[in-house]
């Protein structure tokens, strides 16, 4: 059985201002956990899962918090197996190690296309440091997934920034289609792929994965994507065995919460 997922949201503030970002993070909520009421979580998640639990640090930045080393050492401590969710700017080679030594397992960095495309929705310079970010993290013997955002203006993108998580050594590629909420409703509200599109690229996900031994490709919330696995199934077609363990339906609620800040 997989471990519960949980994804806690450490913090809302965040040192880039996405257009695509559906938290609309930038500064800090006013009532976020204390370090103290953090620790307080971080036991009560342990002792209600022991060590059958997978909690993803996200935000906003997670990194943007200057108490991060501290939980992901008290949760290690306790039991409890931590990624950290990146938009991997800030991760040099130090950082990667601290957190490598702090306890986190792997990391899941953000790159949504390439330089042009990324630098469009993300900021002027993001992916140079996105990428060594993530380099950095292999270096350190971190872990890697890579998280692309697809959507309008990347979907055609799709095989290149499969290219780059191999070129980068990632396990995984697991791909968000875009939804226009937060910030992402009021700067790009019609990003959003029409149904020709979505289905054009889930099954293009499929012919992808069957070409790359090496990197495992998923879905976080495509449903259709089950659609085209059961139909090549039966025509005879090869379905990649992790995803039925990696994504096996909507976990919300049985095997998977989330955690604002």
């Amino acid at each position: 059985m997989p471990k519960f997922n949980i994804n806690w949201n450490v913090t809302r503030a965040c040192n880039l201002r996405c257009k695509h970002c559906y938290y609309d993070a930038a500064s800090p909520l006013p009532d976020e956990l204390s370090t103290e009421e953090a620790f307080a979580l971080i036991e009560d998640i342990a002792a209600t899962f022991g060590d059958n639990v997978r909690v993803t640090l996200g935000g906003g930045e997670p990194l943007v918090r200057s108490d991060l080393f501290e939980l992901i050492r008290y949760g290690t401590e306790k039991g409890v197996s931590f990624v950290l969710a990146s938009n991997g700017i800030a991760l040099t080679e130090p950082v990667a190690k601290r957190l490598k030594d702090a306890g986190i397992t792997e990391v899941i960095i953000a790159i949504d296309g390439m330089q042009q495309t990324h630098d469009s929705i993300r900021g002027t310079g993001v992916f140079e440091r996105t990428v060594k970010g993530a380099k950095a993290c292999k270096a350190a013997g971190l872990g890697l997934v890579i998280d692309p955002c697809i959507m309008k203006q990347n979907e055609r993108e799709t095989t290149r920034i499969l290219d780059l998580a191999e070129e980068l050594g990632a396990r995984q590629a697991r791909l968000f289609h875009y939804i226009a909420m937060g910030r992402g409703a009021a700067e790009i509200p019609d990003a959003e792929l029409e149904f020709a599109e979505y289905a054009r690229n889930v099954q293009q996900l499929y012919e992808e994965q069957t070409q790359r031994a090496n990197l495992e490709i998923c879905t976080t919330q495509a449903c259709q994507y089950w659609v085209v696995l059961k139909r090549m199934a039966e025509a005879g077609r090869p379905v990649p065995d992790f995803y039925y363990h990696e994504v096996p339906g909507c976990r919300a609620g049985i095997g998977m919460l989330s955690i604002k800040p």
